[in-house]
């Protein structure tokens, strides 16, 4: 008989070795996506957490700001910058939360003259991602304040205040990330109670029609995207037909 030399076996082990270098890659690359895509998440909802916080501050205080900026005044007492938990300041200015978990949700408060710098911070509610969210407020600019999310983390203050300036929260299209529109979208408004929406005719919006809150959040109109109304983005705007 003839001797059997073995090939067939060796080149079975190549290929099985092969496909089990193969799908172990595969299984770290989709472990590595999972991580990322949950890393993303936990921090797209810690920035929503903070500007929610931010929300229902500015709420409060756009009832009556000059009692708010007493409020702060007389607790804070010679400190000009405070950090208060979420129950704190919910109890001092004296409005009710929708916050359930509120363990790591903080409030800082700066008094700069005649300026109260208020940042919201979701401290790692969502696996650890810390976001932070900024607003200013004038004594005596009628309740308006300015601002939007700071960076995440960050501390700087890149925020411009202005008596009369649109809170971020105010705009009827707001983007934390960003603002993208194309494929022949169309972002307008009107108002249902009269005739149907005309799309040569559209009611403008008396403010930005979009806004971005975050530092680096761009606008961009793609593909024949279009704004019936004002834009104010703190990145930059993109037209691309």
């Amino acid at each position: 008989m003839q001797k059997q030399q073995g090939a067939a076996l060796i080149i079975v082990l190549v290929l099985l070795s092969v496909s089990l270098v193969i799908g172990m890659s595969g299984m770290n690359a989709a472990l590595v996506d999972e991580r990322l895509a949950g890393n993303y998440r936990a921090s797209v909802q810690a920035q929503m957490n903070s500007d929610s916080m931010m929300s229902e501050i500015h709420s409060s205080m756009v009832g009556d700001l000059g009692e708010n900026f007493n409020k702060l005044q007389s607790d804070m007492g010679e400190e000009k910058e405070k950090i208060y938990r979420w129950d704190e300041i919910t109890a001092l200015l004296e409005f009710t939360s929708t916050f359930d978990n509120t363990n790591k949700l903080k409030v800082k408060v700066k008094i700069e003259g005649e300026e109260v710098i208020v940042t919201t911070q979701d401290d790692g509610t969502n696996n650890n991602a810390v976001r932070e969210t900024v607003a200013i407020y004038r004594k005596g600019s009628g309740g308006t304040g300015s601002g939007g999310d700071s960076g995440g983390g960050s501390n700087d203050n890149d925020s411009n205040s202005g008596d009369g300036s649109l809170s971020p929260f105010e705009a009827p299209v707001v983007g934390c990330e960003g603002v993208t529109s194309g494929s022949g979208s169309t972002i307008s408004s009107y108002r249902s109670s009269d005739d149907p929406w005309d799309k040569d005719q559209p009611e403008i919006y008396a403010g930005p029609l979009v806004r971005t809150t975050s530092n680096g959040a761009d606008v961009e109109l793609t593909g024949g995207g279009q704004v019936h109304g004002g834009v104010e983005a703190i990145g930059k705007i993109y037209l691309n037909p």
